[in-house]
């Protein structure tokens, strides 16, 4: 199956150690080049700006994105786009006071200290088995929960230093040396990686100008674009972002799109074989 429209694929880590040691969304360092050699030779590689470009019918036209705006996307993955000469797009979270999120302090900390258990909103919780609680809790709270969790989950990893490819955020000069180069573009996608479906509207509403804002401040272009955390998006927040910031183009993830405007993202699966992997790109889900 050919598809109409360039398929927007999205990346999050990319590692030189155990890619899946903490969670289901990075890659090994080595497949990601397999990845980039297979687009490089058998693809049609277009940058986010020329996904209104009519799709060829022998090859399949693809755009890559990477999302929340982890550090080893500029040490792993950024010297292999270069090698390769392909453009991406950058979807990142600003940058805050740990330099996490809370999901990856959510994720090291399960992984290390199951039996443990943190305190949110006056309701202790056990960190292996009442997981899906706490991200309930902390999708559905505030900044203040997500603060609580991280230092929390910090406090129990005394040293993270032989873990910062799982967890670390790019710095604001990192993210100038990604607007620094042509082939490369910077989006706004969240200030904390708040759920536009689950957080009240104040907060989403403040997390998403705080993003736009932010990336606006550092980025050489105008910003046009926005990537949801989760996906999660509803039209009173389309409507919000385009007439609050100007934005025009929204991408989703593994959501139907309408064309240019909502951009529906295939998100990379690691668990799975490159070969069927590429069976799943030309059909353009899984």
């Amino acid at each position: 199956m050919k598809l109409s429209t360039p398929l927007v694929l999205v990346y999050h880590g990319v590692c030189k150690g155990d890619a899946l040691a903490f969670n289901s969304r990075f890659i090994p360092e080595s497949e990601f080049e397999k990845h980039l050699n297979f687009f490089k030779n058998e693809c049609k590689v277009l940058s986010l700006d020329e996904i209104s470009t009519p799709v060829n019918k022998d090859k399949l036209s693809i755009i890559i994105t990477f999302d929340d705006g982890y550090l080893n996307n500029l040490t792993n993955a950024v010297p292999l786009l270069e090698k390769y000469g392909l453009p991406a797009s950058f979807c990142v979270c600003n940058p805050n006071e740990n330099q996490i999120l809370w999901s990856d302090a959510l994720d090291i900390a399960v992984k290390m200290y199951p039996e443990d258990s943190v305190e949110l909103k006056g309701k202790r919780f056990i960190l292996g088995r009442e997981k899906s609680f706490i991200r309930d809790t902390i999708i559905r709270g505030t900044y203040k929960e997500m603060d609580d969790l991280i230092h929390q989950a910090l406090d129990k990893i005394k040293d993270m230093s032989d873990l910062n490819e799982y967890w670390q955020l790019m710095s604001e000069e990192d993210l100038k040396a990604i607007d620094e180069n042509k082939h490369f573009k910077l989006i706004p996608h969240g200030s904390r990686h708040v759920s536009a479906s689950y957080a009240q509207d104040q907060l989403w509403q403040k997390d998403f100008s705080d993003s736009v804002t932010y990336i606006q401040s550092i980025s050489k272009e105008k910003v046009s674009c926005f990537a949801y955390p989760y996906g999660h998006v509803n039209m009173d927040v389309v409507k919000y972002l385009r007439e609050r910031h100007g934005i025009r183009q929204h991408l989703l993830v593994d959501s139907m799109g309408t064309g240019n405007d909502l951009v529906p993202r295939f998100v990379i699966n690691p668990h799975i074989s490159f070969d069927l992997l590429k069976r799943f790109m030309y059909w353009g889900k899984y």
